[in-house]
């Protein structure tokens, strides 16, 4: 063996081993030194110990290869219950005594950071752009740390910092390992995840008496939205004549479990989603205009959809008489949720105005909404995925992360989209499926669908790189 090669060895080695140091130890001073509110919220019930040992086994076992780390990825991330992170030092997630706790760290991030250490390479030399896209978010991580210390939000932006964790360790797997090499692993896995995720759902249901399908890990609407990107990968992931059937077969019951949340914006981001998806594969004018017209048909069907029996024309109308002051418009069925939205959405705009550089910090909007007139005690985010990331990150620097995970996908399918065929189209599908949701939710808010977010446009990102001689 030459000395080049243990030198560059014992880097890795020492590169891996700091961090993982690094980050035990701020795990232990959370848990012990009890700053910044931190506790515990484990309560002992069979549902936590359960959780725990579930996830400790996952862990075990994507230890053992990267091959089972990947595979066993969406188990870990998606389907694990939220109830294990009670074990990690949490705070309130907004002012109240009502209000639920989130922990500081996830199982996620733990999940991840083990990849990270087991499996990147960092004596490997990288493309530079490559390189400058890790440095641009670790630079945003940075700055949006420097400006929660100076406004003494420290602990409410460690705590709703976890897009920007999850995004820089996706990037240091896609940048230092190879998930393309087990991206079949992981695509089946996350298909059985979707079903097990939709049982789930249909047993909480039951037993908790509820009108729609809910999950106790995703709720109603951000299980919609999940159901309806799922939805979007199985139908379009390429394969044989009976890969194509099971798909469809499973996409027909993630339908079905759209219908049963009654989430009217899932299927109108699904259908939209394809819509898109048709305009870029075809490149045509003719194209453009079909695919058009399936959107405006799309709205239609949005804005008549009757889940209680009656139309949202009257919601619109009444709120086309004064847009701007949502607390003048008379609540009905019909514009009920369209109120709730105005109100947000405004008070949202008016924390962007005040704060235009820096933003408020990621996880502080619960915290400042009821000086901006929200008085929801319930809703701890802005209902929109676009003014989440500019209200919490800044114009410049919150522009730059959307932009980054949703549009320069679609940007890079559009300008090479001849390259691009097979389970390619999935990723894409889930990032349209998302995108438009985000119009009307805080999607990427929920800390395992931004997981996925940010794995499907590195996806489509980095592809580029089975075909030109870079990735970016």
């Amino acid at each position: 063996m030459s000395r080049n090669i243990v030198v560059g060895g014992c880097f890795n080695l020492y590169t891996k081993l700091l961090l993982a140091i690094l980050v035990l130890g701020l795990f232990a001073f959370l848990g012990f030194s009890g700053w910044g509110g931190g506790r515990a919220n484990y309560d002992g019930s069979v549902i936590f110990f359960s959780s725990l040992l579930w996830f400790v086994f996952l862990l075990v076992v994507g230890a053992i290869s990267e091959r089972l780390f990947w595979q066993f990825a969406p188990f870990a991330i998606f389907f694990t219950p939220n109830a294990v992170n009670d074990f990690w030092p949490s705070s309130p997630m907004a002012a109240g005594e009502a209000s639920p706790y989130f922990s500081y760290f996830t199982h996620i991030d733990i999940y991840l950071l083990m990849g990270v250490l087991a499996y990147c390479d960092f004596q490997q030399r990288r493309p530079k752009r490559e390189v400058f896209m890790f440095f641009t978010f670790l630079l945003i991580f940075l700055v949006v740390f420097l400006g929660a210390i100076w406004r003494g939000e420290f602990w409410h932006v460690l705590q709703g910092s976890y897009q920007l964790r999850y995004l820089i360790y996706l990037l240091l797997l896609f940048i230092y390992a190879d998930p393309f090499k087990y991206e079949g692993d992981f695509s089946l896995s996350l298909k059985a995840v979707l079903i097990l995720i939709f049982f789930e759902a249909t047993v909480f249901s039951l037993v908790k008496s509820e009108q729609r399908l809910t999950s106790g890990n995703y709720g109603v609407n951000s299980l919609g939205h999940l159901m309806a990107a799922g939805t979007a990968f199985l139908v379009l992931q390429a394969g044989g004549l009976s890969k194509k059937i099971g798909n469809y077969f499973l996409a027909l019951v993630l339908i079905l479990a759209v219908l049963a949340t009654a989430t009217r914006f899932s299927l109108v981001a699904l259908f939209s989603a394809f819509s898109m998806i048709y305009i870029l594969k075809r490149g045509k004018l003719s194209s453009f205009f079909f695919g058009l017209s399936i959107l405006i048909g799309m709205f239609v069907f949005f804005i008549s959809f009757v889940p209680a029996g009656e139309s949202m024309w009257e919601g619109i109308l009444t709120i086309g008489q004064n847009v701007d002051d949502p607390s003048a418009i008379s609540v009905t069925p019909e514009s009920s949720s369209m109120i709730t939205r105005l109100r947000l959405w405004w008070a949202t705009l008016e924390m962007i105005g005040d704060h235009p550089w820096l933003g408020i910090g990621p996880g502080v909007w619960a915290f400042l909404k009821v000086n901006y007139g929200v008085e929801f005690e319930s809703i701890l985010d802005p209902h929109q995925d676009l003014l989440s990331y500019l209200v919490s990150y800044g114009v410049v620097l919150g522009g730059v992360f959307f932009i980054s995970v949703f549009i320069l996908p679609i940007f890079k399918v559009g300008k090479l989209r001849g390259l691009y065929s097979g389970s390619l189209w999935g990723w894409v599908g889930i990032i349209l499926v998302l995108l438009f949701a985000g119009a009307t939710n805080a999607v990427t808010w929920k800390h395992q669908i931004s997981a996925l977010a940010y794995f499907s446009s590195l996806m489509v990102v980095f592809w580029n790189s089975r075909f030109v001689g870079y990735r970016v």
